[in-house]
């Protein structure tokens, strides 16, 4: 199971496959990510511990999850924040933190 809700909540059965696609826009008008920028995705179990998931989707806006992502993850309700990353080092807040919960097969 893969579901994201009204406030971007993510909720994956632990060991599964899912494609999570990000829209990125830019004052209301979608946003076409250039060459140099990628988009960096991060689940930690709280805001300020380090990821137990990181993962970088560059230019096609979809970051993948396998099995081995989430299988030895503990059934919890982690936090995650996604964010474009510019050549220059700058970084932009795409999703705000939220809940990203590994549910039980």
């Amino acid at each position: 199971m893969f579901s994201i809700d009204e406030n971007n909540n993510v909720k994956l059965t632990r060991g599964d496959t899912a494609r999570m696609r990000v829209t990125v826009k830019c004052d209301g008008q979608p946003y076409k990510l250039q060459p140099d920028e990628k988009l960096v995705l991060l689940v930690a179990r709280a805001v300020n511990m380090p990821p137990v998931i990181k993962k970088t989707a560059p230019s096609a806006n979809v970051f993948q999850f396998v099995p081995g992502d989430t299988s030895a993850l503990e059934l919890f309700r982690h936090r995650y924040t996604v964010k474009l990353v510019r050549a220059n080092g700058d970084e932009h807040t795409i999703i705000p933190w939220s809940y990203f919960e590994i549910c039980r097969r």
